[in-house]
């Protein structure tokens, strides 16, 4: 017993010291690719180039003047490049529920919540607001979705090939109650569902403790302001998640509460 209590030592102390802390679920987020349209506008600006210079060889020298002032005019080509590089979508500030906690995602995109569950599936939601439903006074049953707002539904479940021996996420579109009542192993991420792509499918994963689930991809419409004003209402209905942070020698150990 003893030997078992200090592996399990060690393997705490392992985790903490890559900045992680035991049993944890991670939601990272990342920026949703788009195909730049800069190529294709200067493609198409050739092309079109290509043409006027063909017809304008045919037409009268009347019509040249016209058409080469219409080329001497300032492209609009850097008009097209995509703001996407300059003014990218931010993954830092978004928030996400789970078990009762309430926490926003990193610079790095990472929403970390304490595993409350041991059952390796979740119900992921994406909805911009949330409502708490009271059983009696001060005492909040679940929270639901409210009618007024559009939603989406996922079932995400760990799982193992039996051929392959390989774990994996498998995530499907679902539908929440007609009540719109969330489950108690319901992840919430606070976000329009046109603001947030999430892969459906098969996704590779470790067995771990550690529940890092597939990255959802954050769009560049995404409204991170009205998101942080929605949350105000629901804000004292959660607990917030603290991190300590102790350093041991040359480690780095973290602690989630």
């Amino acid at each position: 017993m003893k030997k078992i209590t200090q592996m399990l030592f060690l393997l705490s102390v392992t985790l903490t010291t890559l900045g992680q802390t035991p049993h944890v679920i991670v939601c990272t987020f990342e920026l949703y690719p788009e195909l730049p349209q800069s190529k294709n506008t200067t493609t198409a600006h050739k092309q079109s180039a290509t043409l006027s210079n063909r017809s304008s060889a045919t037409k009268p020298s009347s019509q040249k003047a016209s058409t080469k002032t219409f080329a001497n005019k300032p492209s609009t080509e850097l008009s097209t490049t995509s703001s996407w590089a300059i003014n990218p979508p931010q993954i830092q500030g978004i928030y996400g529920t789970y078990f009762g906690y309430l926490d926003s995602s990193s610079k790095a995109g990472q929403l970390v919540f304490p595993r409350k569950h041991q059952d390796d599936s979740f119900v992921l939601v994406v909805a911009p607001k949330i409502t708490p439903i009271f059983m009696i006074q001060n005492t909040i049953q679940t929270f639901q979705v409210p009618d007024s707002v559009s939603y989406k539904a996922y079932d995400i479940t760990k799982g193992k090939d039996a051929r392959t021996g390989l774990y994996y996420w498998d995530i499907k579109s679902s539908e929440l109650p007609t009540s719109r009542a969330l489950p108690l192993n319901a992840i919430t991420i606070v976000a329009d569902p046109s603001e947030l792509y999430v892969p459906t499918g098969i996704t590779v994963t470790e067995n771990s403790p550690q529940l890092c689930l597939p990255p959802f991809y954050v769009k560049k419409t995404i409204n991170l302001g009205m998101r942080a004003l929605t949350v105000l209402d629901i804000r004292c209905f959660f607990e917030s998640i603290s991190r300590t942070f102790k350093t041991q020698g040359s480690d780095i150990q973290s602690k989630m509460s």
